[in-house]
């Protein structure tokens, strides 16, 4: 969702934002992804993949067959039904618990897994549009009408819902009214 907004956002730092390399095997390999957006593919030679420590890599490796566990034994509170994840989500849970870092996803089923089964460690998730709002306020990227028509474009491809807040702190910054769910 974020990515036709600011396509450096794994290439500038400033961003702080973390693309394992699973990741980014899925934005290159994914139609979807070929489709909706060609110019990742020239931009891909650019992105910083975050390559891990031998300590981290240990414990991403303990956490993700954690994970692979617990997503085989539980099930899902919201639901009743058991998780189900796919090799990359697993490995997004991985990595940031391994890294104490936060997620941005739309995936629910992949939040609602790492909030129910890891509630001390996982520092918590943000929405597109609540990123997009941190980066406003930092003066990182500055809103314009072809930004927000970024915005319908989440609309029409059904992006999840995003929280109040953050709609009304995007419009106090922005002075345009979000015009997604």
């Amino acid at each position: 969702m974020l990515f036709p907004v600011v396509p450096d956002m794994f290439i500038d730092g400033k961003y702080d934002c973390i693309l394992i390399k699973e990741v980014h095997d899925e934005l290159i390999q994914t139609q979807k992804f070929k489709t909706r957006y060609p110019w990742i593919r020239t931009s891909r030679p650019k992105f910083r993949v975050r390559i891990l420590s031998t300590e981290e890599k240990k414990a991403e490796e303990t956490l993700f067959q954690a994970v692979n566990c617990l997503c085989e034994a539980r099930v899902n509170k919201s639901t009743g039904r058991m998780f189900d994840l796919s090799r990359e989500d697993k490995k997004v849970i991985s990595h940031t618990l391994a890294l104490g870092a936060s997620v941005s996803t739309g995936d629910n089923n992949l939040s609602r897994f790492v909030k129910q089964e890891f509630p001390l460690d996982y520092k918590g998730d943000l929405s597109a549009l609540e990123v997009l709002v941190v980066w406003i306020q930092k003066g990182f990227i500055e809103w314009t009408r072809e930004k927000q028509a970024f915005l319908l474009d989440w609309a029409n491809n059904d992006e999840p819902v995003q929280p109040a807040s953050a709609k009304r702190g995007f419009t106090a910054l922005t002075g345009f009214d979000y015009v997604g769910t």
